[in-house]
C-alpha cells in the first residue's frame, strides 16, 4: 500500500488547446513531494569488519491538480526527479534511484493520483551509516475536456 505524501510548493497552470479531439485544456502541475525513505547499514561491534549494505524501497502517493470529473478527464503523465538527499556515517558506497512514476484519475478524489517508487541503498565501511531520500520533484501533465 502506497505512503501517502504531501506536495509542497504546487503550482498549476492551465492551458487552453485544441485537441487532439475533445480535449480544450492542458493542466501542468509541479511541487515537491515529501517523502522519507531511509536504509542504514549498522555496527556489528566487529571492530574493522565491514557492515552488510542496507537498502529500502517504497511506494508514495498524492493527489495534485485541480478536481475534475471523469467526463472531463483524459489522460494524464508524470515525472519525477530526486530532490533532497543525505547520507551521512561512514558510507562505502550509496544509491538513490526513482523506480517508477504514474499518474492516472481516481474516481473518488476525483483527481489525478500520482504515485512514485524510490529505492535507497547504503554500504558502511567500517561503522554505522544512513542515506536518506527526502523530497522529490515532481511535474504531472493532465489533459482534460471542457465540461459537459
Amino acid at each position: 500500500m502506497p505512503t501517502p505524501v504531501a506536495i509542497t510548493s504546487e503550482q498549476a497552470l492551465e492551458v487552453s488547446v485544441s485537441g487532439p479531439d475533445d480535449i480544450s485544456r492542458l493542466y501542468v502541475v509541479t511541487g515537491i513531494a515529501t517523502p522519507s525513505l531511509v536504509a542504514a547499514a549498522g555496527d556489528s561491534g566487529m571492530i574493522g569488519v565491514p557492515q552488510a549494505p542496507g537498502r529500502r524501497q517504497g511506494t508514495f502517493e498524492a493527489y495534485v491538480g485541480p478536481t475534475l470529473n471523469g467526463s472531463e478527464f483524459r489522460r494524464a503523465v508524470a515525472t519525477a526527479s530526486l530532490a533532497s538527499l543525505q547520507a551521512s556515517g561512514d558510507t562505502s558506497f550509496f544509491e538513490w534511484s526513482v523506480t517508477g512514476v504514474d499518474a492516472h484519475f481516481d474516481d473518488d478524489e476525483e483527481r489525478v493520483r500520482l504515485q512514485f517508487d524510490l529505492s535507497v541503498g547504503v554500504g558502511a565501511g567500517t561503522s554505522w551509516s544512513q542515506v536518506l531520500a527526502a523530497g522529490v520533484g515532481v511535474q504531472v501533465l493532465i489533459l482534460a475536456a471542457s465540461a459537459s
